[in-house]
């Protein structure tokens, strides 16, 4: 639960500022991923996955707030799909 604030309004003022539930629906967001490994020595590695990674998530959100005019409710579709990268550098002793 949260606050309903973000639900202030020019016509209803504070009134819809009351408790708020928040419901999200099941997804699932596989994750391509691309890369390399490459050891400069016995010691030293590098690994890189650069703008090869990708995921994709899509879900409804559901806010309920129950407000001094009654319940009101809102929805919205929520779309992920972020690029990402990674590097790292590596040391084994």
């Amino acid at each position: 639960m949260s606050s309903g604030s973000f639900l202030y309004s020019p016509n209803y003022g504070a009134a819809l500022e009351r408790p708020t539930a928040v419901k999200l629906n099941s997804s699932f967001a596989p994750v391509i991923n691309a890369g390399l490994s490459y050891n400069i020595n016995k010691h030293w590695s590098v690994d890189a996955s650069l703008s090869l990674s990708y995921m994709w998530l899509s879900t409804r959100a559901t806010l309920t707030t129950q407000s001094k005019l009654g319940t009101v409710k809102s929805s919205t579709k929520i779309k992920l799909d972020p690029i990402i990268s990674f590097v790292s550098i590596g040391y084994r002793f």
